[in-house]
């Protein structure tokens, strides 16, 4: 069992990323868009967006349903702290990042 989850993707599947559900509400998958960042309105997954060799990749967080409360306080830095290390590495630009009053996960 995962506590949490740090994906990225790249090129066309970055393209494509529609974050989690877990169906309490009748509407599809929010996409994670490249360009952008935020969270998801229903659960504790977070994307940031970078350009990394001329590709979108979108950065994904998520965190297993109850353990956001137990990372609340951390879950912001965690995810800093991953984006940065993945787009230094990649020398990747235009990195955006969730709005710090996108942490911690509060439910629409």
């Amino acid at each position: 069992m995962w506590f949490v989850s740090l994906h990225t993707y790249a090129g066309e599947d970055a393209k494509n990323v529609l974050l989690t559900s877990t169906g309490f509400r009748d509407e599809a998958p929010e996409p994670a868009t490249p360009g952008k960042a935020g969270r998801s309105e229903e659960d504790p997954v977070w994307w940031a967006s970078s350009v990394c060799a001329g590709r979108p990749q979108i950065h994904t967080m998520t965190v297993g349903l109850g353990y956001d409360k137990v990372l609340a306080a951390d879950a912001e830095k965690i995810f800093r702290a991953y984006v940065t290390d993945v787009t230094e590495r990649r020398h990747c630009t235009d990195v955006i990042l969730p709005d710090s009053s996108d942490f911690p996960f509060r439910p629409a």
